[in-house]
């Protein structure tokens, strides 16, 4: 992948990008991040845009993903991560992984498509595959919950992505 940075009338190309970049967001202090895919430098999934250079994120620095389908900010300069058959939060030196039971027979494929943060804090993923306790998940209490809904089946769809209006 290649990544390029416009500003002032100044592009810079960043040539040492490796693997393929699925997610790009700018966080509050309007430093961009990226996760990626198809990893082979010893880094992590997570990526963050140092000026004139990038930094992948590794074990040694509490990233246990190494290939990511998706990207979200959370609340406090921390990140969530699609990781094929888990949900993954990292918090700057560790990693926590949710994961559906239910995902296991596609570990390695990818499962969860979709992170976003609802106007509340909350977070909220889709899966790629169609069946019971799939769909769209939210994190209670630490755990994560099929979304459902009085007349409404909404674990059978497969979610590809998900938007929420801050503004709500």
């Amino acid at each position: 992948s290649n990544l390029a940075h416009y500003k002032d009338g100044d592009l810079t190309n960043y040539l040492d990008v490796r693997g393929n970049i699925t997610g790009l967001r700018q966080d509050r202090d309007e430093v961009v991040w990226f996760s990626r895919t198809k990893t082979e430098d010893g880094g992590g999934a997570l990526c963050r845009v140092d000026s004139s250079k990038i930094h992948c994120f590794s074990q040694s620095e509490g990233m246990m993903v190494r290939l990511a389908a998706c990207l979200q900010e959370g609340d406090s300069r921390d990140w969530w991560l699609c990781d094929g058959s888990r949900l993954t939060h990292w918090s700057g030196n560790s990693s926590t992984s949710y994961s559906q039971p239910e995902l296991k027979s596609v570990d390695g494929l990818v499962g969860f498509t979709s992170v976003t943060k609802a106007a509340d804090g909350s977070i909220w993923a889709g899966v790629s595959w169609s069946g019971k306790q799939l769909g769209l998940q939210h994190i209670v209490n630490g755990k994560l919950i099929p979304f459902t809904a009085p007349g409404m089946e909404i674990s059978r769809p497969e979610v590809a992505t998900l938007l929420f209006d801050r503004n709500q």
